[in-house]
């Protein structure tokens, strides 16, 4: 494919989406990928297959491995997958990513006030609260434990400055 295109595309880059798998063995990607310019590969996750996620850290280091470096996903798993070719306003943004989460059963880690980030990340002793302010009025919001950035303990809630960052550190 590669020195087709080359005379009649010479400034064209040459790639393909590889289908790396464990169980497809037989293409010698080896053979092919200096023939190309950008290297991708298609990964899908086969959920009937009980050991499908084991493809997925061996078969990136095959693609690194033949791409010398940086290699593209271009397409991965079975599940739903969503194409914005626009940048929206705020609102349709949002409404959009509602409809989505809501699409995927995901909810919320936790309530939270319009404009207020918020991230945990569980620890083996206790987890981490994170809220971020992006509105830049300040706003409280549901914790228990210590914030972490004052040493003041909280119970039921904090208060986020405007602007500001809270950092919670919840007991298990």
């Amino acid at each position: 494919m590669h020195r087709r295109t080359r005379g009649t595309a010479p400034d064209t880059p040459a790639t393909t989406n590889f289908l790396v798998l464990r169980t497809i063995d037989a293409l010698d990607y080896w053979r092919w990928a200096p023939e190309l310019d950008i290297l991708s590969n298609d990964h899908y996750l086969m959920s009937d297959d009980p050991e499908a996620e084991i493809d997925i850290a061996p078969n990136g280091d095959l693609m690194r491995s033949l791409a010398g470096g940086p290699w593209f996903l271009m397409e991965h798993s079975t599940g739903a997958a969503w194409y914005l070719a626009t940048h929206p306003d705020q609102d349709t943004l949002a409404a959009l990513l509602d409809r989505i989460r809501q699409e995927a059963g995901v909810t919320p880690e936790q309530d939270a006030p319009a404009g207020m980030e918020v991230v945990r990340r569980r620890g083996a002793e206790a987890d981490y609260l994170f809220l971020i302010d992006h509105t830049g009025k300040g706003a409280e919001a549901p914790a228990e434990g210590v914030e972490l950035l004052t040493g003041a303990p909280v119970t039921g809630t904090v208060t986020v400055p405007p602007g500001g960052v809270a950092v919670i550190r919840e007991p298990r």
